[in-house]
């Protein structure tokens, strides 16, 4: 990601986000067919997001700051969701998001 920061106070900061990023896909899901004994896996590929994004942060001590940060994830390379001898659909991870956490210097 690139992060630009559009403010920054001693006790304030808002900075900027937008990135590319792989997400690895790890589905362990096994399924078993209605009538049938045996079990298959279900698979999924992994896949490539666009992130933009802003966050709010507030300075709390020297070194510590909390965050608040909203955003958007835009599917650039959606991953295919398969059975054994079938392809499902795409595994779509677009949607917005909501991050609140700390940031620690040390």
């Amino acid at each position: 990601s690139l992060l630009y920061k559009l403010m920054d106070t001693p006790d304030w900061t808002i900075a900027l986000e937008g990135g590319l990023r792989y997400v690895v896909a790890d589905s362990s899901i096994d399924f078993q067919r209605t009538g049938e004994a045996r079990r298959e896996n279900l698979d999924v590929d992994d896949s490539v997001i666009a992130v933009i994004g802003a966050d709010l942060e507030r300075r709390v001590s020297e070194g510590a700051a909390l965050f608040l940060g909203v955003g958007y994830n835009v599917d650039v390379v959606q991953g295919e969701i398969t059975i054994p001898g079938d392809t499902l659909k795409d595994n779509e991870l677009h949607g917005a998001f909501v991050r609140l956490g700390a940031r620690v210097a040390f």
